[in-house]
């Protein structure tokens, strides 16, 4: 029999897959799908506004399921810290400090909001201002498009390692060590 209660178990598996699931659905934004969007300007003739305008749609989508995910992760996290915090009986059965780490690993996944409005906003709003105007992007502008949407993938990316290290931090909640084995 477990010494652990089956809630504690499914929010570990919540928290972690969520977290890995995010980090992966972000970073595959800036690794495999704006740069698509670069290439096919410069080898296909996609127009740099039609790729802006894919941009938008692509970050629209990801703006209604990133934070909901990273909520939900979140929350699993926080139960974990909760449920092995010091007066539990679970605290003795978990690895010092797990508490504190759920917390960080918390704070970390669901820090993509404000990652996105301190360190992206800018950017993003440059693009949707781009994307939603009517005017063709001509040569001179093509530049500045390409340097937006090089940028964006360098932010997005940085965003996407916040629910990674979160899922990570967790794991060392989760798995005693062997030092500590000891």
């Amino acid at each position: 029999m477990s010494t652990h209660p089956t809630a504690f178990y499914a929010a570990q598996v919540v928290g972690l897959t969520g977290a890995a699931w995010l980090s992966g659905k972000i970073i595959s934004l800036s690794t495999v799908t704006v740069p698509a969007l670069i290439q096919a300007t410069r080898e296909d003739r996609l127009p740099l506004d039609a790729a802006v305008k894919l941009w938008r749609k692509l970050y629209n989508r990801g703006k209604s399921q990133a934070p909901p995910i990273a909520a939900v992760t979140s929350t699993a996290f926080l139960y974990c810290a909760w449920a092995v915090r010091t007066s539990t009986t679970l605290a003795p059965l978990t690895p010092t400090h797990s508490s504190s780490l759920y917390c960080v690993a918390a704070a970390l996944t669901l820090g993509i909001v404000p990652y996105t409005f301190g360190m992206m906003l800018g950017t993003n709003n440059k693009l949707m201002d781009l994307a939603t105007s009517n005017r063709v992007v001509d040569e001179k502008s093509s530049v500045e498009v390409e340097s937006l949407l090089s940028r964006w993938l360098k932010l997005n990316a940085g965003r996407g390692l916040l629910p990674l290290v979160g899922g990570l931090v967790a794991l060392t909640a989760a798995i005693p060590w062997p030092l500590e084995m000891i």
